[in-house]
């Protein structure tokens, strides 16, 4: 009798000292035992501290105690994460035998074995794993077990799978990587992503992913609309300079002033450009309006160019209007093309013509090889009648421009002067 009440205690204290696992643990969120808080705190406090192996204990003691499996895989994230497989691989086996088809226990036993390098045992594990589940994540973990592997074939067969069932943008990006670089399936990567895009929308991620195989294509066209879709979604500067800079290589000037008066990204860029192409009629109030915003003298010089360039008649108000701006713009910046612009307008309207050509010899004294202010200092001349100097400077204009309209005719006209 003592020798049988002894082998049932022996019995008992060995199945109570066996790890068993609970294929549906109790409700996570409800309290099983008084100090249970208290050992979380104190589990949460150790790994703060970075002692992890305290943290694997208490929650193998909050397990034990609780038969709550959210523990055990804590314990098992910290195993992994210290790189003892080893034991945990022990540890997961150990309750497989008691849930041999946890998906959870599984995966970890997959994790396990691939950080082991054992990657055959690995992928059979998953292969069972998939095959009962059916879910997106043991697709994935299939196809990076192939991809180890390098078969990249049947790792993007098993990613389109996982895609089919779950349409994740980072699904997609390792699935359209391994068609663009491993597999030279560029043309359909390209496809995939912009499927996506159309259907699901283009996040960050996958607009420059797309963005990246247009600019590897040499695909400015693609690049252009990709960029213009990730201002519109982040509105950020660094996607409207890269548009700027395709739109300028392709000499595309007409898009490129749509998109800055669009987009309002670099109105000083815009009025450049119209002043560039002669849109007058638009940089006059751009340029009024920087300057009032800014006042700067370079948009107040614009503001009277254009104001010059882009009237129909030239009266008297506007002459007036635009000398005094250049003439304020001359007194902050002596700038060698405003004072020779200027010189060049009291010359040429006659408004005074002696004070026009000390402007452009101002001009000229910080270019002396300029041949437009040589060009402009004889029409003053000429307007001068003083003929000699006019056919002289003219010739050295000559020298210099060559074949110039606006020089032939001054040119003609000075031939005649007596």
């Amino acid at each position: 009798m003592l020798r049988s009440g002894f082998l049932l205690s022996i019995l008992f204290l060995f199945t109570a000292c066996t790890p068993s696992y609970v294929t549906h643990g109790p409700n996570p969120l409800k309290k099983i035992f008084p100090a249970e808080d208290r050992l979380i705190i104190d589990a949460l406090m150790a790994s703060r501290e970075k002692d992890y192996d305290k943290s694997i204990a208490i929650y193998e003691e909050l397990f034990d105690k609780s038969r709550k499996n959210e523990y055990l895989f804590e314990s098992f994230k910290y195993l992994y994460e210290l790189k003892k497989h080893q034991k945990l691989l022990k540890k997961i086996e150990l309750y497989l035998d008691d849930a041999p088809e946890d998906k959870r226990l599984l995966r970890f036993k997959v994790a396990t074995l691939n950080a082991l390098g054992k990657i055959a045992e690995a992928k059979e594990v998953a292969l069972s794993l998939v095959a009962v589940t059916k879910e997106a994540q043991d697709y994935q973990r299939v196809a990076s077990l192939y991809l180890i592997q390098e078969h990249y074939e049947t790792a993007l067969k098993y990613l389109e799978s996982a895609y089919t069932i779950k349409k994740s943008e980072k699904i997609l990006i390792d699935l359209v990587t391994i068609m663009y670089l491993k597999l030279q399936k560029k043309k359909e990567a390209v496809a995939y992503l912009e499927s996506h895009s159309r259907q699901y929308g283009c996040t960050v991620k996958v607009c420059e992913k797309l963005a990246t195989f247009y600019s590897d294509l040499d695909d400015r066209a693609g690049q252009i609309t990709t960029y213009k879709r990730l201002y519109e979604l982040t509105s950020s500067k660094k996607y409207a300079r890269l548009m700027v800079q395709l739109y300028a290589y392709n000499r595309d000037t007409k898009q490129l002033v749509s998109f800055l008066e669009e987009s309002g990204f670099n109105d000083e860029f815009l009025l450049r450009l119209y002043m560039a192409e002669k849109i007058y009629l638009k940089s006059i109030p751009l340029a009024q309006k920087l300057f009032f915003q800014t006042k700067k003298p370079f948009f107040q010089a614009q503001y009277a160019i254009s104001l010059y360039e882009g009237s129909k008649r030239l009266t008297t108000k506007v002459i007036t209007e635009v000398i005094d701006n250049l003439e304020s713009v001359v007194k902050q910046i002596p700038d060698a093309t405003y004072l020779n612009y200027i010189g060049y307008l009291l010359i040429n309207h006659e408004v005074n013509v002696k004070e026009g050509i000390k402007y452009v010899n101002k001009a000229l004294a910080m270019d002396k090889k300029s041949g437009f202010y040589l060009d402009s200092l004889a029409w003053g001349y000429y307007k001068l009648r003083e003929c000699k100097k006019a056919k002289t400077t003219i010739k050295k204009a000559q020298k210099i421009l060559g074949d110039n309209k606006e020089l032939k005719e001054h040119y003609q006209m000075i031939l005649k002067c007596k």
